[in-house]
């Protein structure tokens, strides 16, 4: 359901949101009140900066329950596979040391109402036997994390792996297979994957990492 949030605009252009029917924005000692209603997952911070997300720290838990999602089952399959980067060094497993919830509020909204169309028809195809649903293996785990998959949707957990250089327009306007490679498997599309060794194929070291030696992470 949308809920009612207010925002509020500080001088430094950081944007906090709480419960409340209104919009406060303030600038330059001029403040502005304006009704709306946006919906945001109550585990969300619900703090916006201007380029309209922001990156936030998971907690202990949720890091304790992605750390077992990417586990390395199969150390032989790690840099293995058609369209595995290669490093400079050989590695024998991989090991989550931080993670950040990405909070988008545009993206969230568009994503709620996409999820309603499926919806919709899904419930209209049913009567006529829809292939059997099988979610993902990490599917189980990720049961454990904030923000569970909408029944009737039939969404699941997956693991994207991806570019540094391509990280900040994913960010900024989300997984978008308009603008993705042809050159994949089954052509131009987002690809997604149950297993890290697999999704780790697809990742390469940061080389502007701004700590000497840190770009192996």
């Amino acid at each position: 359901e949308l809920g009612a949030l207010k925002v509020m605009v500080s001088s430094d252009d950081k944007v906090e949101i709480t419960s409340g029917e209104e919009l406060g924005i303030s600038s330059g000692g001029r403040r502005e009140l304006v009704t709306a209603r946006v919906g945001a997952p109550e585990h969300w911070s619900c703090q916006l900066l201007p380029q309209g997300w922001t990156a936030q720290p998971v907690d202990a838990d949720t890091l304790e329950v992605l750390k077992e999602i990417c586990q390395v089952h199969n150390r032989e399959a790690l840099g293995q596979g058609r369209d595995a980067q290669r490093y400079r060094r050989t590695y024998r497993n991989l090991e989550v040391h931080c993670a950040w919830r990405i909070e988008d509020l545009d993206l969230w909204m568009r994503f709620e109402v996409e999820r309603r169309v499926v919806h919709r028809q899904i419930a209209s195809l049913t009567a006529s036997g829809l292939p059997q649903f099988h979610n993902s293996r990490i599917a189980d785990p990720a049961a454990r994390l904030p923000g569970l998959p909408t029944p009737g949707v039939r969404e699941t957990w997956f693991l994207h792996g991806s570019k540094p250089d391509l990280v900040l327009s994913i960010l900024n306007g989300g997984l978008n297979d308009r603008v993705a490679s042809s050159s994949g498997a089954f052509g131009a599309g987002i690809y997604l994957a149950e297993d890290i060794e697999k999704a780790d194929q697809y990742a390469q070291p940061d080389a502007g990492f701004e700590a000497p030696g840190m770009e192996e992470l």
